[in-house]
């Protein structure tokens, strides 16, 4: 893996990238030469940067998503959080993008369509925006006036760029914000719903308990753990990331491959095929994160971003809705599996992204203190 995404700044990404262009402008994730990729990351990576994402007013609107988030739906008796996991992380990354022109979808009205939209399609392909999105992004970076932390304010730093690729590469954000950071939150939910992870959800709500909402979230260790082992199980994306061997070939794991050879990693298998890193590769062991004994290879396999220079640079974005959420939702209440829930909460692989089965995740909410 290390070769492949590390050595000399990564390989280079094969052809399959350029299918996910947007109106044929080529964004950050499609960008197929170095150079061009770095030179549009340089515009605004430090906009993503860890302690920008913890030290700007995008936490204070992440927080308040989430607090509404369990406001509107802890109260319904049998709450699909499937839809409205996807309305969450529509309006954090809409707020990083956008502000003051952030969607507020979990309220409902014609920004809850945007997400039922992509939830009546046939093909679920966010990526490419579908109407309402797409009308949305260039409404809002026409409006200008954007908080200075925005994205939308920092491209407009760049106008020789011009106005189409601004609203691609937001558009590119908001497609890989929304299911991604959504669909391993509902996984995450439903696996500690489960009668068997009582104990694991009574030992996260504890630990929750211990701090306000303000506090520093990235300290707590179980809930660390807990995140990592479902970006382990459930990682945002499975596409594999191809790239091709670089002039003169190279060796890869005592194999030499000659140059245009196409190579790949995905995160589903890196973080099951070695039992001796990842014992029960298949059951949720979020402790396994607390564990000194292979905590390096772990670290080493985990892939769940991707790795180098392409590592996805809305991760640290993505942490922090995940901490946010998980705090306003265990911190007051327990979840179960809602009596009405019968949809298949099975893994099914999509052609860039995975998600449950069924589309489908009703739980209910008990307060702690009832």
């Amino acid at each position: 893996m290390a070769e492949i995404y590390t050595s000399g700044g990564g390989y280079t990404k094969t052809d399959l990238y350029s299918l996910f262009k947007q109106e044929g402008h080529t964004n950050l994730f499609t960008a197929l030469d170095k150079k061009d990729h770095n030179e549009k990351k340089r515009r605004f990576t430090d906009l993503y940067s860890n302690s920008n994402i913890l030290g700007s007013r995008v936490l204070d609107f992440i927080r308040d998503r989430a607090e509404t988030f369990t406001s509107a739906y802890s109260e319904i008796a049998s709450a699909d959080i499937y839809l409205y996991l996807h309305c969450y992380t529509l309006d954090c990354v809409t707020a990083a993008l956008f502000h003051p022109y952030r969607t507020q979808s979990i309220k409902g009205g014609s920004d809850k369509e945007m997400i039922e939209y992509f939830y009546n399609m046939f093909s679920r392909d966010v990526s490419n925006g579908g109407p309402l999105i797409h009308d949305y992004a260039w409404t809002s970076m026409r409006k200008g006036n954007h908080l200075d932390f925005t994205l939308a304010a920092r491209l407009l730093e760049y106008p020789k760029i011009g106005l189409s690729n601004m609203v691609v590469e937001c558009l590119d954000h908001i497609g890989a914000g929304i299911d991604t950071t959504g669909d391993t939150l509902c996984f995450l939910m439903w696996e500690l719903s489960q009668p068997y992870n009582m104990k694991r959800m009574g030992r996260l709500s504890k630990e929750l308990r211990t701090i306000k909402a303000d506090g520093r979230l990235e300290n707590l260790l179980y809930l660390s753990a807990v995140i990592q082992e479902a970006l382990r199980l459930w990682a945002p994306g499975t596409l594999p990331l191809p790239c091709y061997i670089p002039n003169g070939g190279r060796v890869i794991d005592g194999y030499f491959l000659e140059a245009k050879v196409i190579v790949s990693c995905q995160s589903y298998t890196l973080h099951r095929f070695d039992s001796t890193v990842f014992e029960n590769p298949d059951i949720f062991l979020p402790e396994r994160w607390l564990e000194e004994e292979c905590s390096t290879e772990r670290q080493r396999l985990f892939f769940a971003f991707g790795s180098g220079a392409r590592t996805c640079i809305g991760k640290y974005l993505a942490l922090a809705e995940m901490r946010a959420l998980l705090y306003s939702v265990y911190s007051q209440f327990r979840t179960r599996p809602a009596d009405d829930m019968h949809a298949s909460m099975k893994l099914s692989d999509q052609f860039i992204t995975s998600r449950p089965e069924g589309m489908c995740c009703q739980l209910t909410f008990e307060r702690l203190d009832s």
